[in-house]
């Protein structure tokens, strides 16, 4: 597998290689292999088990339904467009990165429980959100 990792406003995506998969949670880190764009800051994973505290806001950042949900956004016009020259999808996913097309979801709740294996949380989740368990650590940072 081959990752690419698109920022805001900057039509080249970085290469990224897996650097860190979780063997207790559905969590997975990639590693950009070269530096972000300088519009951009990096937030750090918080691990520690006290980290999350009941009442806390949480905000779930991503991209849960992949390709298909940033199509979906972008509307009908883009989607023929993929559809028409799928051997470019590189290509077209730089353009949509130029043209602010590609954004993350993003929701808000609060931390209702912690267990020993899982987070609970009241942030609304999309199906194929995956991972979204992670942002609550990102987002314990930005708050």
């Amino acid at each position: 597998m081959s990752y690419t990792a698109y920022f805001p406003g900057t039509s080249q995506g970085i290469v990224a290689k897996l650097d860190r998969i979780s063997p207790h949670a559905d969590l997975a880190t990639l590693k950009l292999q070269t530096p972000a764009p300088p519009h951009t800051s990096l937030l750090k994973l918080d691990d520690r088990n006290e980290a999350s505290v009941t009442g806390d806001p949480v905000v779930l950042i991503g991209y849960p339904t992949g390709i298909e949900g940033i199509l979906a956004r972008a509307g009908t016009d883009m989607t023929r467009k993929v559809a028409e020259n799928a051997h470019e999808v590189t290509q077209i996913l730089s353009q949509m990165a130029v043209q602010h097309l590609i954004r993350p979801t993003t929701t808000q709740g609060h931390i209702g429980d912690v267990l020993t294996d899982k987070i609970v949380y009241d942030a609304a989740t999309t199906s194929g959100g995956s991972g979204g368990l992670s942002s609550i650590a990102m987002a314990r940072s930005l708050v």
